[in-house]
């Protein structure tokens, strides 16, 4: 199996060093690089019998690493532990927020994958409102083949700055007017699960989750860009402005219907 640790003080760098020793690969991440490079030439921060030959022996077998880079440790594993330091809070509890600012990166979604089956968007005024065009799409926008948020969210792409990220919308390529058809797939970079999306709708808005800093949460927990990623069926936003589009007008007397499907997949 494949682990990446997290912290490498008396908890982490025992417990990655032995889980090498029974036979799994492990990465050990700490954002001290001093540690790491000394780590790498055999230099053990701690004291714990027995430890240093162990360390040296996994390290030389290639089955213990150690990095700076919790990216890279991410998308190769398939288990992580956090084990980062809790100090005494004022009141005497433990003081979680390395775990959280860690579990916070964990949870980022610049590193997950998506696929959009859409050819052509509709570009955003200042306001983040459609401008009225509607442009086939490139660069961080081709998103027909699978790209990681991040080249988008990171970009200095006209749109992207205004937007602060990707929130726009994407002309679904299958849509007829009624049948349900596939609009787009999200894969998680640390477990490989799929989401597909099938709609009746003619547009998907992509959203990185822009504005959100230090969104408060459960337990603490704190929200920042890039902590989640919406995908939102729909008809293209200020289509009423627009007549020439697909129109969410619905009449006295009248029903209208639409259907979204999201389905996983662990592939």
């Amino acid at each position: 199996m494949r682990v990446a640790v997290i912290g490498t003080g008396y908890v982490g760098l025992v417990t990655g060093t032995c889980l090498a020793t029974m036979g799994n690969r492990v990465f050990c991440v700490d954002v001290d690089e001093k540690k790491i490079d000394g780590l790498k030439n055999g230099v053990i921060p701690i004291y714990e019998p027995g430890l240093s030959d162990m360390v040296k022996k996994n390290a030389g077998e290639g089955s213990l690493k150690f990095t700076t880079d919790l990216s890279e440790a991410l998308k190769k594993a398939e288990v992580c532990f956090i084990a980062v330091g809790t100090p005494m809070g004022e009141d005497g509890s433990a003081d979680l927020k390395y775990v959280l600012q860690v579990a916070g990166q964990i949870g980022s979604v610049l590193d997950h994958t998506i696929r959009i089956h859409a050819s052509r968007f509709t570009p955003t005024n200042e306001v983040n409102v459609p401008d009225g065009r509607i442009l086939p799409v490139k660069g961080v926008f081709d998103l027909r083949a699978y790209r990681a948020l991040r080249e988008g969210m990171q970009s200095r792409d006209e749109q992207i700055v205004q937007s602060n990220g990707y929130d726009h919308n994407f002309l679904i390529d299958a849509y007829d007017g009624g049948s349900l058809v596939k609009a787009a797939d999200l894969k998680g970079a640390v477990t490989g699960r799929r989401m597909g999306v099938w709609t009746t709708l003619p547009g998907i808005q992509l959203y990185g989750g822009n504005h959100f800093d230090r969104l408060p949460g459960k337990d603490g927990m704190r929200y920042n860009k890039a902590a989640g990623v919406a995908l939102e069926t729909q008809f293209y936003p200020d289509a009423p402005h627009h007549p020439a589009w697909p129109q969410p007008t619905v009449k006295a007397g009248e029903t209208q219907r639409s259907r979204t499907e999201f389905r996983f997949f662990a592939d």
